[in-house]
């Protein structure tokens, strides 16, 4: 069985030339790139696109990449949701150029407790269903598959029922399955039902640890998932595409991180 690609986030907010660099150099397949404002914007990968591009050649890479967290395609206001799009197409434009094969986008909503909370998260879920299907024509254009992440907490969908609806109403759409969102949202159960229910879906994932409560974003092998059986569930679906580290404590962890989930892949 072929392994997954391994790649690893590169945050909008240190040097991100700098860091591109250092990471290009570590042995990853790829990079994702945080498209956080104010630094990572279209004019900044428009600015430095020959720079990026030459050290994803060198290494053989190419790119993934995270829309900003507050992407709100679900938002009841329409004037909101044509600005975003318009963001997007933007970003677009100029990540074709950099080998970006891939977009991630949050499906961000707020909503606070209420009596008809169903009816609301349905009516925000009608909302980011038709702006995904507008989204996928965009990706085709661009050459990127469109992928959601599932979330945890009250700004956007972490539960298995809301990505199936999604994934049956959307054609051509794919999942990003946050493994550590999934675990703080429901346990391993949670990440078994994900993989069960949507892994003919599951185009791209992220992996990080945590204690199951909090978004740590700790390394692998730091927190309380179960990494054995999470790659036992990935291999029983034939999983080979994108995984990307979203290790937040240092660079070097981010490579052990790597190594782990490379070293239980590679076991019989």
């Amino acid at each position: 069985m072929a392994l997954p690609k391994f790649g690893v986030i590169i945050s909008p907010y240190g040097n991100i030339i700098k860091d591109i660099e250092e990471y290009s150099s570590l042995g990853f397949d790829f990079l994702e790139f945080s498209l956080e404002e104010p630094f990572a914007v279209p004019g900044f990968f428009s600015k430095n696109k020959q720079k990026i591009l030459k050290l994803l050649d060198e290494h053989g890479m190419f790119a993934t990449a995270h829309a900003p967290l507050t992407t709100a395609l679900a938002s009841d206001f329409k004037e909101v949701r044509i600005g975003w799009m318009k963001v997007i197409e933007n970003y677009m434009r100029v990540l074709k150029v950099l080998k970006v094969v891939k977009i991630t986008f949050h499906t961000f909503h707020v909503i606070h407790s209420l009596k008809n909370e169903d009816s609301v998260e349905m009516q925000f879920l009608l909302n980011l269903e038709k702006n995904l299907n507008e989204l996928i024509g965009s990706g085709n254009k661009y050459g990127m598959r469109i992928v959601v992440e599932n979330t945890m907490g009250k700004w956007g969908y972490g539960e298995v029922k809301y990505f199936k609806h999604l994934l049956d109403k959307v054609p051509n759409l794919g999942m990003n399955l946050d493994i550590a969102h999934a675990f703080i949202k429901g346990g391993m159960k949670n990440i078994e039902n994900y993989v069960k229910l949507l892994g003919n879906k599951i185009e791209h994932m992220h992996m990080h640890d945590n204690h199951g409560e909090l978004d740590e974003h700790l390394p692998i092998g730091k927190g309380k998932i179960d990494w054995e059986q999470v790659v036992r569930l990935l291999k029983k679906i034939n999983y080979d595409k994108t995984i990307t580290f979203e290790v937040f404590t240092s660079k070097k962890d981010a490579v052990k991180s790597r190594e782990k989930i490379r070293e239980l892949w590679m076991k019989k």
